[in-house]
């Protein structure tokens, strides 16, 4: 599977490129690697043809850029990006990326499916050099891992382990979520992809593993398995 992404686009880390909280998980599998954005990644699968009717990959690789604090509604609408109407919930924007709203002057953005447009890393540049810019940064990159559950199967995998009704009749197409998964605070996007359900989810990098095992686990009963 193609996880998208600019290969090599990023200078290198001081300390080299940064491998993902679910590296060692990952290796296992006959994969290709690129370094995306710092990350050591998974850019394809190669004995994945047929994934069936659920799919999780680890997008903890895609760019993310937050803001929070008086002002920063503001200043993001100076940088062209349409905003959410409301807390909890998001919309894709112009440059290939998702922007979230948590609260009314609290956002992040992150890089969607198939966007590389680097709209993260311009609005980070741009915070820094905007002596007159709203709020404050937050980082957002390297805190939390980003996981991605989609197809027909998904709504069903979140059923048992999710506080919140995730089902598509519940669970409206530009909705997040600030809630648990398995006990694990996170945050959930539904975000589909091919006609299918599917849910972007960010969750602290230390409960990563805990979260990607259940979640694969749980996901193998429904007959759905990792692609990346």
């Amino acid at each position: 599977m193609n996880t998208g992404g600019t290969l090599a686009a990023v200078a290198p880390h001081t300390l080299g490129p940064r491998r993902g909280p679910l590296h060692e998980r990952l290796s296992a599998y006959e994969a290709e690697w690129r370094i995306v954005n710092n990350y050591h990644a998974v850019a394809r699968i190669a004995t994945v043809a047929d994934a069936g009717p659920l799919r999780l990959c680890d997008v903890t690789h895609r760019a993310r850029f937050g803001c929070k604090g008086r002002g920063a509604a503001d200043w993001l609408q100076t940088q062209g990006i349409a905003l959410p109407p409301a807390p909890n919930r998001w919309r894709a924007t112009a440059g290939g990326a998702l922007i979230a709203r948590l609260g009314a002057e609290d956002f992040f953005l992150c890089d969607d499916f198939d966007g590389d447009a680097g709209l993260p890393a311009r609005l980070d540049h741009a915070w820094h050099a905007d002596a007159a810019a709203g709020g404050y940064p937050v980082p957002r990159q390297f805190g939390a891992a980003a996981l991605i559950i989609y197809g027909a199967a998904a709504p069903a995998l979140f059923a048992g382990l999710c506080a919140v009704d995730l089902r598509p009749q519940h669970f409206a197409p530009d909705a997040l979520a600030q809630t648990f998964v398995a006990n694990c605070t996170a945050t959930v996007l539904r975000r589909d992809r091919g006609g299918a359900p599917g849910y972007l989810v960010f969750v602290d990098t230390t409960l990563a593993v805990y979260l990607w095992d259940l979640l694969l686990a749980t996901a193998a009963n429904l007959h759905g398995r990792a692609v990346g």
